[in-house]
């Protein structure tokens, strides 16, 4: 009981933190003046569809992504593979796998991969190229997490992190802490903090920018009967204004083998003055035995709409 106490009352001194990073950073003059930008997208097909709002009711492989802590959730192996279609010939790849070991904790393995190729190159303002190049990043991610009391868990990221640009190179390391506790036994309510992406600068030559740290603050909600989910996160990024993501998830199992689930969600996005239904997500997915597709759609604006295909299975 007493540690049970002890760790509800370090959640809140947690979650006070975290209320008060928002009026840090306001008035900040750096917007978007952070390196290694592709770790702000949100991984995950199921994740993504649900706005991102993931930090408190992360239970699955997808931890890796949003709070590690959510992998103590984990009853057998998973693994994940992700294809996201973006806008501008751009892709963007996810694999994760998790496992867990009794009485010790469980593992994670996550790679992220950003990519476009043949960007024309030119060195004066003429209409024909002078040839192409490509870009692209990187994350490499270790997870550990582990049961730390009866309704509580903790997780931590040790990521490297590399980016090219035509024959130019970056690397640096990060990490990432989250814990997310149940501190109601009666309700069933979940409370997540995280700390994401926290590590020194990336330079290119001698040239750096600091990483793209942000804090999240996350509750979720699962209804009586375990088929409505709501989760909602508000953010707080170094080099931005804080955001508020909310997402929904309505999910049934149809027989013995096969379960299906709808989502939705949305994150403001007010400052990049993208216009059109950016901000709003929706996805799906199927479930048959051990295995299961995710789809999500993340309109972007005046950019255009982005796809995420992901398919997971557990043994």
């Amino acid at each position: 009981m007493k540690k049970t106490k002890l760790f509800v009352t370090t959640i809140c001194a947690a979650l006070l933190m975290s209320s008060s990073v928002p009026a840090v950073f306001a008035g900040r003059e750096d917007v978007g003046t952070s390196a290694a930008a592709f770790l702000k997208i949100g991984a995950g097909a199921r994740p993504a569809a649900m706005g991102e709002a993931h930090t408190a009711v992360s239970d699955d492989v997808n931890a890796i992504f949003y709070n590690p802590a959510g992998l103590a959730a984990v009853k057998g192996f998973e693994f994940t593979a992700q294809y996201g279609a973006h806008f501008q010939s751009i892709v963007y790849n996810v694999l994760g796998a998790a496992y867990p070991v009794e009485n010790v904790g469980t593992f994670g393995l996550g790679v992220i991969n950003l990519g476009v190729d043949k960007i024309e190159r030119r060195a004066a303002d003429t209409a024909i190229a002078d040839g192409d190049f490509a870009a692209g990043d990187y994350a490499y991610v270790v997870s550990y997490s582990r049961k730390i009391a009866h309704r509580a868990a903790a997780g931590v990221n040790v990521k490297y992190l590399y980016s090219s640009i035509d024959n130019k190179t970056a690397s640096a390391t990060a990490a990432d802490v989250g814990v997310i506790a149940e501190p109601l036994d009666s309700v069933p309510l979940s409370v997540g903090v995280s700390a994401q992406n926290m590590g020194g600068e990336m330079k290119f030559d001698a040239v750096g920018d600091p990483l793209p740290t942000v804090y999240k603050l996350g509750l979720g909600y699962r209804f009586p009967g375990d088929e409505f989910l709501l989760a909602l996160d508000v953010a707080a990024p170094r080099d931005n204004a804080s955001r508020i993501s909310v997402g929904v998830e309505y999910a049934r199992k149809i027989d013995r083998d096969f379960s299906a689930a709808a989502r939705a969600g949305y994150k403001t996005v007010s400052d990049e003055r993208l216009e059109g239904l950016a901000g709003l997500s929706a996805g799906a997915g199927v479930a048959f035995r051990q295995f299961k597709f995710d789809f999500a759609w993340l309109p972007y604006g005046l950019l255009g709409d982005t796809f995420r295909y992901a398919l997971s299975v557990k043994f």
